[in-house]
């Protein structure tokens, strides 16, 4: 734990800036120069070690803030009077210092003294972070854990630049009092904030790995997605080999590692002599993931392109089911296969990023890759190469139309929207607009994009299906198929429609740049007033010019909030399940308490300090944590010793999908 003197350095280092968010009395001037000398030399004899001195100092300038009416300076004057008695206990005897403890029972009478001391100066200001994480690691060394645990949670709902250290000293104390899984949770927090942080890094793999291996894959999952690609990348190769994992353990682990490389934009030359590909080198003859190690370093140095090369990572996927975690290995794999062909496009090596984008394609006939599709299908029409394009439509075309079916039987809503999105954008290249076929027309193909789209975003399902973001660029193939085919009050119609529902969703630069082509076109009004569409743009336009809406605040608490009726076994039971009526209003509470504190005082404009906040004691106990990202949420769910995640929808005009919120039990 990071002891009270570390923190007391802090607080003499930070000092300065805490008192930014003091209310600070008026005073004459003389009163409040020399309360403030009274303390800055009761410091200097406090670091010298005279605590005699410094306790006198400290009750003068006590003293003159009190006669002073000056709160915020007396309770600096109590809080340092405090910390002197705290330095003595915790040093125990201190020699030519007549004041030094005598035995444990000196040692316990300075502590309640400081104790007293902090109670006294909570009064004065109840919201000081630093006042409440001393007077918590007091309680502690007195022995008293709850009242401990009680005072660090109000330390870390605060916005304090120093929280994270509070948070870990609110985790180190969850571990010493038995509660393993909490400490976790707050770890990750904590590293989530600190990414440079080895020490942390290190401590939240050993107790997870010690406690609960299972919670492993949760929290590098949580890690990489917030951008600690790097450092979990290695953490995760440095424990898959361990014998505590099951074969499905281990091939998370890869996932996770491949998830982290795909974002890592490699350099195949750098990467072959870093000590992961020495790593990964070592792996190679590991009995679960050796395979997939070695087909690591051969996607990675690009000496295998030929998919039949590849059978450990396409075999790690279901297309039945979503991964009950993160993503599928295969889906990871192909991943870093766009990555590296993103890099290959960024040095002007053109036949190699074709290369990767055809293997991620042929990886596995069962799931094709639409993302590569759609990238190969770009690329083939940049490059003045449809021919090629249209080879590859002959080669793979029944393979899509196969798993867009699976797709469709297993009510896979974004897999068939990816799947329609790439077969529209091929055959928008091909320039097949229209079909005798139907099915093999962009018209067609880029319109069920769209229906299914609005599927996602209307019904989604008992899973709690997000709505996904529809380009803009989509929007304009469709609207250019409709005017090929003479169709122009569609086209008008669908930028109009696509419009109305980016406002809905709080996108609107997308519905500015949707509607721009219709500027010129319905702003003069050339059919008169009474035009739908006209008044519909006009609408549209004077919404654009509106002022933004936050999410929170009395619109957060009046939000209609959508649970879903399953939940995902994040950790222990794996898996989707059923939940009942009173979890899902649980859920419902504690989402709407949550919201209810956005866009209220509580806001920091640190993006750290924003990283989460505390959820209300009124929420029900189960729920350990609820984050919203605009309009879809989820809520963490503790069942006995499993977790299970709950997603949620937020309705509300208008939403705003950048506003990011975290909520934690503490």
């Amino acid at each position: 734990m990071k002891n009270f003197a570390s923190v007391w350095r802090s607080w003499f280092g930070a000092r300065g800036t805490a008192l930014v968010f003091l209310s600070v009395a008026s005073l004459g001037a003389s009163a409040q120069t020399s309360s403030r000398e009274a303390i800055d030399r009761g410091l200097a004899e406090l670091r010298g070690g005279r605590l005699t001195e410094a306790r006198v100092r400290f009750q003068i300038a006590e003293t003159l803030a009190r006669d002073a009416g000056d709160r915020d300076r007396q309770a600096e004057a109590v809080f340092f009077r405090g910390l002197a008695d705290q330095s003595e206990a915790q040093a125990g005897k201190l020699p030519g210092d007549p004041t030094h403890a005598a035995g444990q029972a000196g040692t316990v009478r300075l502590l309640r003294s400081a104790l007293a001391s902090y109670e006294e100066a909570l009064r004065l200001r109840p919201d000081s972070p630093g006042i409440l994480n001393n007077a918590a690691q007091v309680q502690l060394q007195l022995g008293r854990t709850n009242e401990a645990l009680a005072l660090m949670t109000r330390a870390i709902g605060t916005s304090d630049p120093m929280r994270a250290t509070y948070t870990r000293n609110y985790a180190d104390m969850l571990l010493n009092a038995g509660r393993w899984r909490d400490a976790c949770r707050f770890y990750a927090l904590v590293a989530v904030e600190q990414p440079q942080n080895q020490p942390l890094q290190q401590k939240l793999v050993d107790l997870c790995m010690a406690k609960g291996p299972d919670l492993m894959g949760l929290y590098f999952w949580d890690l990489a997605q917030a951008g600690q690609v790097v450092q979990v990348s290695e953490r995760a190769l440095a424990i898959v080999d361990r014998p505590v994992w099951e074969p499905r353990q281990a091939e998370e682990l890869m996932a996770v590692v491949a998830f982290c490389l795909a974002r890592q934009r490699l350099v195949r030359q750098d990467f072959v002599n870093s000590s992961m590909a020495k790593r990964l080198d070592d792996l190679a003859s590991h009995r679960v993931v050796g395979e997939g190690a070695r087909e690591l370093l051969q996607l990675i140095a690009g000496a295998h392109m030929d998919p039949s090369q590849y059978r450990w990572w396409p075999a790690r996927h279901q297309v039945s089911q979503e991964a009950p975690r993160g993503i599928w290995p295969l889906e990871a794999f192909q991943q870093l296969a766009r990555s590296l062909a993103d890099r290959a496009a960024e040095d002007k090596d053109l036949g190699r990023q074709e290369q990767y984008l055809l293997l991620s394609v042929g990886l596995n006939l069962e799931a094709p890759d639409p993302e590569a599709l759609t990238q190969l299908a770009n690329f083939y029409s940049e490059n003045n190469q449809l021919g090629r394009l249209d080879q590859l439509m002959q080669r793979y075309e029944v393979d899509i139309f196969r798993a867009k079916g699976t797709a469709y039987t297993q009510t896979q809503l974004k897999r068939i929207y990816r799947y329609h999105m790439a077969l529209g954008v091929i055959y928008s290249h091909l320039n097949r607009w229209t079909s005798p076929r139907v099915v093999d027309s962009a018209t067609f193909q880029l319109d069920r994009a769209l229906q299914v789209a609005d599927r996602l975003k209307e019904e989604g399902n008992d899973k709690g299906l997000a709505a996904v973001t529809v380009p803009v660029g989509l929007v304009d193939l469709l609207a250019r198929a409709y005017e090929k085919d003479g169709r122009i009050d569609q086209a008008v119609g669908l930028r109009l429609d696509r419009a109305e529902k980016f406002l809905e969703a709080g996108n609107r630069q997308s519905a500015a740049e949707v509607v721009r082509p219709l500027d010129a076109v319905l702003r003069p009004d050339p059919a008169g007033v009474n035009n739908p569409s006209h008044s519909r743009f006009l609408k549209i336009q004077s919404r654009l010019s509106e002022p933004s809406v936050p999410l929170g605040g009395v619109a957060g608490a009046s939000a209609e909030i959508h649970v879903a009726a399953q939940a995902e076994g994040i950790a222990g039971n794996r898996g989707w399940q059923s939940l009942t009526e009173a979890d899902r209003k649980a859920v419902e509470s504690a989402a709407r308490s949550a919201l209810s504190t956005l866009g209220t005082g509580t806001a920091q404009s640190s993006p750290k300090v924003q990283a989460y906040r505390t959820l209300s004691t009124n929420v029900a106990p189960e729920i350990q944590e609820v984050s919203v990202s605009g309009e879809q949420g989820q809520a963490v769910v503790r069942r006995g010793t499993n977790l299970i995640r709950v997603p949620f929808k937020v309705e509300q005009a208008p939403a705003t999908p950048g506003n990011k919120a975290r909520w934690v039990r503490p």
